[in-house]
Order: structure tokens, then sequence, then C-alpha cells
């Protein structure tokens, strides 16, 4: 990995930068060597990581970051119940930032360059960030010696409901050098003309992947034609992955791939 990476030995004085110069009043701490965690309000955050293959040959393309929540009492949490005491805008975006910079501190020391870290964004903070999305958090990454180039947007399936800020926010990721991946909740002709404006790096399909309707495989047959990458999500057995090969999917996401438990 290049030098300029972190490793776990040098993590501590980069924790205290960020923590101190973005996280004030919220500690970053390493509980395990190489391992990150943050505290908010009673919750400790931590990461788990889900693997993405490619199709073809199986092998990894990136992980998709999420959050493991753990009480004061060791207990472990639900991640929606945190994010439910973010109660106003400035609290989410604070939360929202937070979870991600933890997952880029535990992903990058170990990750191979040549792999993406995948990290959700929340809605709300769509809306709240009028503009240049993702200038706050490359700033972050640039003092771990990381490039946005490395990282891959996700944007909620729910943004599609408001078109004008979905495509605003991926064409501002992708102008800052990040990858973007866009979830398809429906499969009309304006769902997809909003994509395709967008011009997402990767789009994951809801709903069953064993599904092989024409409709999902014309879907992903355009989005291969626009060289778009397809991702087929909750892979847990062969044979979900087979059905998803079938399909046409060209990237395979599920617990299937990881390590015994890396399940959150």
């Amino acid at each position: 990995m290049p030098a300029s990476h972190p490793t776990p030995s040098s993590l501590r004085p980069v924790l205290e930068r960020i923590g101190r110069e973005h996280f004030p009043g919220h500690e970053l701490s390493e509980p395990r060597p190489g391992v990150v965690a943050a505290q908010f309000f009673q919750a400790r955050l931590t990461s788990a990581f889900q693997p993405i293959v490619r199709a073809a040959d199986g092998s990894v393309a990136g992980h998709h970051a999420l959050v493991r929540v753990n009480g004061n009492g060791g207990d472990t949490a639900a991640p929606w119940k945190v994010f439910a005491q973010a109660s106003d805008d400035a609290h989410l975006v604070l939360l929202d930032r937070l979870c991600r910079t933890v997952h880029a501190l535990n992903y990058f020391p170990a990750a191979p360059a040549a792999n993406s870290l995948f990290l959700n964004i929340e809605k709300r903070l769509l809306n709240f960030v009028a503009a240049d999305h993702g200038v706050y958090f490359e700033a972050i990454l640039a003092k771990m010696g990381v490039s946005p180039g490395r990282v891959t947007i996700v944007v909620p399936a729910s943004a599609s409901d408001d078109p004008v800020t979905f495509v605003r926010a991926a064409i501002s990721y992708r102008i800052r050098g990040y990858r973007v991946l866009a979830q398809l909740r429906a499969t009309t002709e304006a769902d997809l003309e909003h994509l395709f404006l967008a011009d997402p790096h990767y789009v994951a399909i809801d709903g069953p992947v064993a599904d092989r309707s024409d409709e999902t495989m014309r879907i992903v047959a355009a989005l291969t034609r626009r060289g778009i990458g397809s991702v087929a999500r909750r892979i847990e057995s062969e044979e979900q992955a087979q059905a998803a090969r079938d399909v046409g999917f060209g990237f395979l996401q599920g617990w299937h791939y990881a390590a015994p438990g890396a399940r959150p």
C-alpha cells in the first residue's frame, strides 16, 4: 500500500487530528490495534464490511461499509436506533460524516490499493448540503493520504423521489473524483432517464436476484451497454449468485463472500 496511508501503528496521530479538527466532543478511539471506533451519545460506532465481487471471476472489487453499533454495556444495537437520535439535520450530517470517517479509518490502512470502499450517504444530507457534495469528506480523506477515487458513494434509493437533487448530487460527487452507486427502486422509463442523467459508475437493483424476468435482463443489458456496473445485492448462497450471473449482473454483493464472523 502507498506509504502515505496510515498503518495500524500510526493511526493514533491521525485519529487525534481528525477528531480535533472535525469531530470535537465525539471521541475517535482505537479499542484494538487497527480497529477504530467513535462515540456518538451512548453508542460506540465501528465497521463491518460486506464484499462486492466481480461476477466473472469472483475477484474482490471492494467492500460496502456497514455501521456496527455497541452500547455502553457492550450489547449490539440496530444502526437505525442511533440515527433516530439525530433529531435535527445538523446532528444527522455530523453522524453521517462520523460513520463514513470511521469506515475509512478502518478500511484503507489494510485494503489493497485497487479496492474501492462503498459508503452510504443519508438522503437528508443530500438536501441539507446545497452544493459541493464531497468537499468536507475529501478534506478528511486527504489527512489519511487517500484520494476520492477510492471511494464509491452509495446514493439511497429514496433519493430518486427527488430527481433534481439526485442528479445534482451524483454529478457533484463525480466531479470531485468519487465514484457513485445509484440504487434503482423502480424500472419505469422516467427512472432510467434520471439514472442516465446522473451517469453513475454502478447501479444496484432492488428485488430478488433470482428474478430472471425479461424486464430485469433488459435493464441490466442497458446498463452494461452504457458501461455502468450492475450490482446484485443480498447474495447469501451460490444458488443466488448463479441466478444473478444468469441475469447478467456484473457484480455480486453479500455475506456469502465474507469471512466467518464478519456479519454485524
